[in-house]
């Protein structure tokens, strides 16, 4: 049995969601309106009654058989405490978000966070860099036992929560078949915000849980970030600018790619540019995340959360 919770900014988009569920039939769907997404999903897990519980967004379009497959995994040991796959970008967007979409599913953008927006290999062992959590299971006595979300976290909430469920001996498991469909972002002023925030939420989370090896090539980019600036105004000497020559390069091949796969010049033009801002917009977002320290550790919890049992 599984309980759906989904935050909301708007409770009226119910009906969206359950056409959303594309057939899936949730023992219970929780909505929870607010606007701290940690602190809604921690509300409406504690009103949950199934045992398993499946995290989505208000635009997630669920793939009906994850949730067959994610049960099965979870039968196999008590010991696994979260099973996901990738959040797919959904093949009817406007050419932008079909560009964002290769993009973020290419390791070059996103190494091995790619898996997260693409299926990538077998069902196996993971954490938190290949689990999203528009389309995360977790065993909801886990969950309540390790304390559920940090509600001052907002991005990578799920990224720290899955830390401290492998930290407490428990396993993570990633399956390509487990999978879910949602929209990208609309443009590129979108699109910056994005990774800006998930720059800064990395740094965040890193504050408050501490620093893991496994965070060193999301804190590289921080200094890729400042390097590329430099390089792009020719305030290098020229030998320090040919790795940043043989990174274009390498991006514009990938670009072409691209373009030739979705049919489109702008689609070229625009993978490149999105490439930069992953990787300069993320890289930004840390160093903005570290500089303002944890300030962000005294947000207090907002009032006007609503939560609804949505029949199904």
């Amino acid at each position: 049995m599984i309980s759906v919770v989904c935050a909301v900014r708007d409770l009226e988009v119910q009906e969206q969601i359950k056409l959303n569920l594309n057939g899936f039939k949730p023992q219970e769907l929780i909505l929870v309106q607010g606007e701290n997404p940690s602190l809604q999903r921690n509300l409406g897990v504690a009103q949950a009654t199934s045992p398993l519980i499946y995290f989505i967004d208000d635009d997630t379009v669920v793939n009906p058989e994850s949730a067959d497959r994610a049960m099965d995994i979870f039968g196999t040991s008590p010991e696994i405490a979260a099973v996901g796959g990738p959040a797919m970008p959904r093949p009817d967007g406007n050419m932008s978000q079909l560009v964002f979409g290769e993009v973020l599913s290419n390791p070059w953008a996103t190494f091995t966070s790619s898996a997260r927006y693409a299926r990538r290999g077998a069902r196996r062992e993971s954490g938190e860099k290949e689990l999203i959590l528009c389309n995360m299971f977790v065993r909801r006595e886990v969950f309540l036992k390790l304390g559920g979300f940090r509600e001052e976290l907002y991005p990578n909430e799920e990224n720290d929560f899955l830390n401290r469920v492998q930290k407490a001996g428990y396993r993570v498991i990633y399956d390509p078949e487990v999978w879910s469909a949602r929209s990208m972002r609309d443009d590129l002023n979108d699109f910056v915000r994005q990774c800006f925030s998930y720059g800064r939420g990395r740094a965040r989370q890193i504050l408050a849980g501490g620093v893991n090896l496994k965070d060193l090539p999301n804190i590289m980019t921080a200094l890729f970030s400042i390097y590329a600036v430099l390089a792009v105004f020719s305030m290098l000497p020229e030998i320090l600018q040919i790795p940043f020559a043989a990174y274009m390069a390498i991006t514009i091949i990938i670009s072409i790619a691209i373009g030739v796969r979705l049919k489109s010049m702008q689609a070229f033009f625009t993978a490149v540019l999105s490439f930069l801002i992953v990787h300069v917009g993320y890289g930004f977002g840390l160093i903005i995340g570290f500089l303002s320290g944890r300030s962000f550790m005294k947000n207090k919890r907002p009032s006007g959360v609503e939560i609804r049992k949505v029949p199904l």
